[in-house]
């Protein structure tokens, strides 16, 4: 690949390498992007949800301490209503692993071959249906997911960079790593000076 598009300019200082950005890419940017959800959205859902269990329990509590003749009925019903929540979550755990693998065809616009550029202004992506360049000042942080580096821009979005684009290249993960760490503190220090 190798494309450089007209005006970009490129140093010897630009960082240069191909990658092929596949689903356990994408699967690890879902996983990551679900932890990094703020956990304050999350307690209203589990509040909800305890309060519905604890509901149903006193019901079924009562029932089977005022009426013995239907206490068969409240084990039943608290059976029931936990393996409803248990087949619940199970599907939609299911659902959303099928989606997760099945969102983005190979070679889209999202996945497929990529040629990544590290330089001055940020990162830069070239693949078969376009090219994109990222700003340093988008980027927040970087981690690391089983299979790929994670450059994000917000808690749900980052650029995927896959690990093994390193075994091919003569860029090491280490100098990939402290290059971006360095642009990002950059763009940090730069903003708190402003």
């Amino acid at each position: 690949m190798g494309i450089v598009r007209p005006g970009w300019a490129m140093s010897e200082h630009d960082l240069r390498f191909d990658a092929i950005v596949r689903q356990e890419h994408y699967a690890d940017l879902c996983r990551c992007a679900s932890e990094r959800v703020p956990k304050r959205l999350l307690r209203p859902i589990g509040i909800a949800f305890t309060s519905l269990f604890a509901g149903v329990l006193a019901v079924l509590w009562l029932m089977a301490k005022y009426s013995p003749e239907y206490a068969f009925l409240a084990e039943l019903s608290l059976l029931a209503y936990v393996g409803g929540i248990v087949s619940i979550g199970m599907l939609t755990l299911a659902v959303f692993r099928a989606q997760q693998r099945g969102q983005l065809r190979e070679e889209g616009s999202f996945l497929g071959r990529r040629h990544f550029t590290l330089d001055e202004e940020g990162i830069r992506l070239d693949g078969a249906h376009g090219h994109a360049l990222t700003r340093w000042s988008a980027f927040t942080d970087m981690s690391e997911a089983d299979n790929t580096y994670l450059v994000w821009t917000d808690p749900g979005a980052a650029v995927m960079v896959p690990k093994n684009a390193f075994a091919t290249s003569d860029l090491t993960a280490e100098a990939f790593q402290s290059f971006v760490e360095k642009k990002i503190a950059e763009h940090g220090a730069a903003a708190a000076r402003a």
